[in-house]
């Protein structure tokens, strides 16, 4: 899940037992370990940006776990099953800087870009001065990951 700085987060235990939420944060964002009773609930304050998604997971039954990833902007998007998304409203005029994480490939590094090869250092996609976004215009970037950086 990708969540806002300054956002709370209802951590919701809806079996008849007891789980925790282990959130072993990166960067700025607050680790935290908290006990959910059953059929209970409890807040976790969003209060730093991470780099990167970190691990978020229930100590108790080690099968249960997922990633989050904490922005100080709203310029993010978790992508949908067909792996598209959007984001709206980026600021026009300015370079720009993506981030293309993957929770097998990690960060992904080599790509097709519009049909041409790409190597993204660290997953790191800039548009850089000429490639800037003009106000009001919409872009697409079509970009196409093989399916060998997915093995492990």
């Amino acid at each position: 899940m990708a969540v806002r700085t300054g956002q709370t987060v209802i951590l919701k235990n809806s079996d008849p037992i007891g789980h925790n939420t282990n959130i072993v944060a990166k960067g700025k964002a607050l680790s935290a370990n908290i006990t959910i009773a059953s059929n209970d609930s409890s807040e976790y304050p969003v209060s730093g940006e991470s780099s990167e998604p970190f691990d978020v997971s229930c100590s108790i039954h080690p099968w249960m776990s997922a990633k989050m990833i904490t922005r100080d902007n709203p310029y993010f998007a978790v992508t949908k099953a067909d792996g598209t998304f959007e984001i709206k409203n980026v600021p026009a005029g300015v370079p720009l800087e993506f981030k293309v994480w993957q929770e097998s490939a990690k960060f992904i590094q080599n790509v097709k870009l519009n049909g041409t090869a790409a190597k993204w250092p660290k997953g790191k996609l800039t548009l850089k001065d000429k490639d800037v976004l003009n106000p009001g215009e919409t872009r697409k970037l079509d970009v196409t990951v093989d399916v060998s950086a997915f093995k492990n």
